[in-house]
């Protein structure tokens, strides 16, 4: 899932979530049905944190920048098309896709937009049908509140329509690419271009129903965290 120009998937997802629609009302028992809350933000913000901390009050978390690593395993449909567009130089010695020179490819000044696009019709519509496939396993589950899934492009890939709720994670840029830099040894020339290949930060949060602004402080984001899982 990498970034702002790609195929989206966007009318796969609408024909998935049509059955479930944002803000679902109750079932026939009159019990709210298990909540679909997205969490979605810029690279390195906390998006990781906040849905742990959800996790941590009862959710089920899903990752699905996970999804995606599943959806390009060695030998995968995804994986095969990856292969015969981007060729051998994204391959690792094992012969699966090696996600750091894939990346490299995909955030080059030159001609990063075209390969992400490329990148993103092939794996952006697979993984949105593992994720409303995930999300419909736990639909009725009694024991649940809510499932929380981590969307790094959430808008960007157009998947918002399958969730009922979403929360952006916004941080301010310079302790973004220190998170980025000191958490993920990723060099601050490559967290820029990773950054400005995704939609900006202000407007995710103006889109989404809650927003949680990670200063670096833990007991303030959980505090927030707490409020938003009794408004689900």
């Amino acid at each position: 899932m990498f970034s702002r120009t790609g195929v989206s998937g966007r009318d796969l997802v609408g024909n998935l979530q049509r059955a479930s629609c944002r803000r679902r009302p109750k079932g026939r028992s009159g019990r709210r049905r298990v909540t679909a809350v997205a969490v979605t933000g810029a690279f390195c913000s906390g998006k990781t944190t906040v849905a742990r901390m959800f996790e941590s009050l009862g959710a089920r978390r899903i990752d699905a920048d996970e999804i995606a690593r599943r959806v390009l395993r060695k030998g995968s449909p995804a994986y095969r098309e990856v292969a015969a567009v981007f060729g051998s130089a994204v391959l690792g010695e094992d012969g699966s896709i090696d996600r750091k020179a894939l990346a490299l490819r995909v955030f080059s000044p030159r001609g990063g937009a075209r390969r992400r696009k490329q990148l993103e019709g092939i794996v952006h519509p697979r993984v949105a049908r593992a994720l409303g496939r995930a999300l419909a396993g736990s639909a009725g589950r009694r024991d649940l509140k809510a499932v929380v899934v981590e969307v790094p492009l959430l808008y960007e890939a157009g998947m918002e329509a399958l969730f009922d709720r979403v929360v952006a994670v916004t941080a301010p840029r310079d302790r973004v690419l220190e998170w980025a830099e000191a958490r993920r040894g990723t060099s601050r020339s490559e967290a820029k271009r990773i950054l400005a290949a995704q939609w900006d930060a202000s407007w995710k949060a103006a889109k989404a129903d809650f927003v949680i602004r990670n200063t670096g402080d833990p007991g303030r984001m959980l505090a927030r965290v707490k409020a938003i899982w009794k408004e689900l």
